[in-house]
């Protein structure tokens, strides 16, 4: 497929394009950096998977345009990080890249929104930090009593509500 476009481009006598053979991974976030638009090809949707390709493309601070559908796409349009094409539209992917080539402006608009979601919302240290108040706040809405293990008429359980009661100062069940 890489020879094909390879010769093609040359074909066509494109000078603006750069084919790269495969790098390291810690090599790729420079990379996308020095990039004008990066392309986020997503073949499928797969619900409730989001890969990270993604949100490293929008951390280099890069409009995108992502070829996606699905959660992928809808963080792209939220987040107004870049263009959205459906998969297999040729001519909408034509139609972006065209459109983001011509205006540097909208470029770095979008290459702006891009790194702020990234380092404000998909970053992995506020990804933990929301997830741990997250469970914070769950453990203040439940009671511990009920997350204590409970089996109808099981003796563990009632042994395990008496030892949590007795270490809170609470009378204990009896059974």
């Amino acid at each position: 497929m890489k020879r094909a476009l390879v010769a093609d481009a040359e074909a066509r006598g494109l000078t603006n394009i750069k084919f790269l053979d495969p790098v390291p991974q810690h090599q790729m976030p420079a990379l996308v950096a020095a990039a004008d638009i990066v392309l986020v090809p997503l073949k499928m949707h797969i619900p409730g998977a989001v890969p990270s390709k993604l949100y490293e493309a929008m951390s280099s601070g890069r409009a995108l345009v992502a070829i996606a559908s699905g959660e992928a796409a809808e963080i792209v349009s939220r987040h107004r990080a870049g263009v959205v094409v459906a998969p297999g539209d040729t001519s909408g992917l034509t139609r972006s890249l065209v459109d983001l080539a011509r205006n540097s402006s909208y470029r770095e608009q979008l290459g702006a929104e891009a790194r702020q979601a990234a380092t404000t919302q998909f970053d992995r240290s506020v990804a933990i930090a929301r997830f741990v108040r997250y469970l914070e706040e769950q453990l203040r809405v439940v009671p511990p009593r009920r997350l204590a293990m409970r089996v109808q008429n099981d003796s563990i359980s009632n042994l395990a509500m008496n030892q949590y009661d007795q270490s809170q100062g609470s009378e204990s069940h009896s059974t």
